[in-house]
């Protein structure tokens, strides 16, 4: 005669069953999951912008331009403003630039702070339009924001006057 399971082996035997399609469905859903997400990175991956080049940092008190004084904080807070929104190259290792020829005009930009320190921009007019602060080059130019240059030519032709 054969023996029939009882109803309680068959309740675990479908326990257990339920318990391994549970794990499988699991794993397959995490793999799934991940080759989706994975792929949807790989298309849809930003473009990186990289962050505004800090060049003045807080609010000058005053400014010189080519050793001339700049009245009024409004000019001021322009330049500042267009500096800071200069956008630094991409570092991208070794880079070959090739720029138009330059004759060496600058605007010099002063800044004097309330407490006493100073900052020097400098500017380059024309060629690759390098931007240097405090000496130091920081990989940006004045071509990532035309408005700079356009500020600095108003303010030092209003100065000349």
């Amino acid at each position: 005669m054969l023996e029939e399971t009882s109803r309680w082996d068959r309740f675990l035997d479908r326990l257990e069953a339920g318990h391994w399609m549970r794990r499988i469905l699991t794993v397959v859903g995490v793999i799934g999951l991940s080759v989706v997400t994975f792929g949807a990175g790989l298309l849809l991956r930003p473009t990186p912008v990289p962050p505004p080049a800090i060049l003045v940092v807080g609010k000058p008190a005053a400014m010189l331009l080519n050793g001339a004084p700049v009245p009024g904080p409004a000019a001021i807070d322009r330049v500042v403003r267009d500096l800071n929104d200069l956008r630094p190259y991409p570092d991208t290792g070794i880079n070959v630039q090739s720029c138009p020829s330059s004759n060496g005009s600058q605007f010099v930009v002063k800044f004097t702070y309330g407490n006493g320190d100073q900052w020097t921009v400098i500017v380059a007019r024309d060629g690759c339009q390098d931007v240097t602060a405090g000496g130091f080059w920081p990989r940006t130019s004045a071509f990532s924001n035309p408005q700079l240059l356009k500020d600095l030519d108003a303010l030092s032709v209003s100065l000349l006057r």
